[in-house]
């Protein structure tokens, strides 16, 4: 990950937040709960790793298309090929 998860939302505009907060309703509280803890990983990669996998269960293709389109400029772009 090459960004830190609060300049991430700093840069991210208003109608991608919206979209993001979108996703995170159709998460469990506990899986979501994990998302939190995986943003927090010393190793970035593992943690979008995991934070992809979650969401994968519980988002439709396209809405994973729209997660990884946002995430993209602030991720590492191999870790998103793997997905």
């Amino acid at each position: 990950m090459r960004a830190e998860a609060k300049e991430v939302l700093k840069q991210v505009s208003l109608s991608e937040k919206k979209k993001l907060i979108t996703f995170a309703y159709k998460v469990p509280k506990k899986e979501f709960n994990n998302i939190v803890k995986y943003l927090n990983y010393e190793n970035k990669d593992l943690g979008v790793k995991k934070i992809i996998s979650v969401l994968e269960k519980y988002l439709t293709e396209e809405e994973i298309k729209e997660a990884k389109e946002i995430a993209q400029p602030f991720i590492n772009k191999e870790i998103t090929k793997e997905f």
